[in-house]
C-alpha cells in the first residue's frame, strides 16, 4: 500500500507530452518541458527588457510555471507562474531581495483561452499587461545583475526539474532589450515581427524536437526530448527549496508523511517486543528501517513528474514512525 501510495503511476518513462500544433504552436500537457540547451546569456545585464507571449491557456490544469529562467524554487532569475486563477511574476532583485507580483483573476481555469501576456521593465518600473490593457505596474528599482546566475536554463512549460507543469499552448515568445511603449501594447502582435529582438521564437520556424531562435546574437535553441528528461533532476530537495514559504500547499504533505509510516513503526515495535528485544533496539529499530524505505522511496521519486524528491519526506517518514 505505501508503494502504491508513493509510486502511483509508476511510470518512471512517460513520454514528453509537447507536440507541435497543424497551424502552428507548441502543446504542453503535463508532464511536458522545453529548454535551451545552453543557458541564454544574452539576457543577462539588460538595463530594460520587454517579455512578450503570445499563449492560450487549457483546462483543467490549475497549476504549472509558463516560463522558468531558473533551476528551482530557489534557484531563479525569472519566474513566470500560474496558480489557479493568479498569475505570479517572481524577479531577482539582488543576492537576497526579490520581488513578487500577483495578479488575481488573471485567468479562467475552466475555459481556455488565447491571449497576449506582456512584462516590460524600464529600470526602475514592472509593468505587466494582458491584451494591450495594463495589469500592474510596481516600482522594483534597479536589478542587480550580478544576483542573477549566468548557469540557467530558459524552460517552458515547467520548471527546469520538470516539476509544476503548465498546461497550454505557446504560439509566440520575444524579449526585446528595451522596454516597449504604453502605445505599442495597444497592438503588440507587430512587435512579433521586431527584427531587432533579441530571443524570438514563433513556434514555426523550427525543427522536429528543436526550435529556432530568430533573434539577435548568439541563437538560443529550445529543444524539448521525446521521454520526459528534464533539464536537471532534483534529488533530496532541501527543506527551504520543497517549502519555500508558509502559504504553499504542502501541510497536508507533513501530515500524510507522518500518518503513513506510523503502522511500520507500531508493527515493526510491536514485533521487537514479542522477540525480548532490549528497549532501545525497540525504540531505534523502526526508525531505521524507515530511514532507509523512506529514503530509498524518495531518491526514486525524482524519476516521477508527478513526486517530489525531498528531504523533508524522508524525515516526516521517519518520525512517523518513531
Amino acid at each position: 500500500a505505501i508503494l502504491g501510495l508513493c509510486f502511483w503511476p509508476f511510470n518512471f518513462l512517460p513520454s514528453n507530452q509537447v507536440v507541435e500544433e497543424p497551424g502552428g504552436g507548441l502543446r504542453f500537457t503535463p508532464p511536458a518541458t522545453a529548454y535551451t540547451s545552453t543557458p541564454p546569456t544574452k539576457l543577462l545585464g539588460l538595463p530594460e527588457w520587454t517579455i512578450i507571449m503570445d499563449v492560450k491557456v487549457l483546462p483543467p490544469w490549475r497549476q504549472g510555471r509558463i516560463l522558468s529562467y531558473s533551476l528551482d524554487e530557489r534557484r531563479y532569475n525569472l519566474n513566470i507562474e500560474q496558480l489557479w486563477d493568479y498569475l505570479l511574476i517572481r524577479v531577482r532583485l539582488g543576492s537576497d531581495r526579490s520581488r513578487e507580483i500577483q495578479i488575481g483573476k488573471f485567468f479562467e481555469p475552466s475555459s481556455e483561452r488565447r491571449f497576449t501576456l506582456a512584462m516590460i521593465y524600464d529600470g526602475k518600473d514592472l509593468a505587466v499587461y494582458f491584451d494591450g490593457e495594463r495589469k500592474a505596474l510596481q516600482k522594483i528599482g534597479a536589478i542587480d545583475y550580478r544576483s542573477w546566475s549566468d548557469s540557467y536554463p530558459l524552460v517552458l512549460g515547467s520548471q527546469a526539474n520538470g516539476k509544476f507543469g503548465w498546461k497550454g499552448i505557446f504560439y509566440n515568445l520575444i524579449v526585446l532589450d528595451r522596454a516597449a511603449s504604453p502605445s505599442e501594447m495597444k497592438a503588440p502582435g507587430h512587435l512579433f515581427k521586431d527584427a531587432t529582438s533579441l530571443l524570438y521564437y514563433s513556434f514555426t520556424e523550427g525543427r522536429s524536437g528543436t526550435l529556432l531562435d530568430l533573434g539577435a546574437k548568439a541563437p538560443a535553441l529550445v529543444s524539448w526530448p521525446g521521454r520526459f528528461i528534464p533539464y536537471e533532476r532534483t534529488i533530496l530537495q532541501a527543506p527551504r527549496d520543497y517549502w519555500p514559504e508558509i502559504g504553499r500547499p504542502f501541510l497536508r504533505d507533513i501530515f500524510a508523511n507522518i500518518i503513513i509510516y506510523l503502522p511500520i513503526g507500531y508493527l515493526l515495535s510491536t514485533w521487537l517486543v514479542q522477540k525480548d528485544m532490549h528497549p532501545l533496539g525497540v525504540v531505534i529499530a523502526p526508525i531505521i528501517v524507515a530511514f532507509s524505505m523512506s529514503l530509498t522511496i524518495v531518491v526514486l521519486q525524482a524519476y516521477l513528474p508527478t513526486r517530489n524528491s525531498s528531504t523533508v519526506d524522508v524525515l516526516l517518514n521517519s518520525l512517523g514512525a518513531s
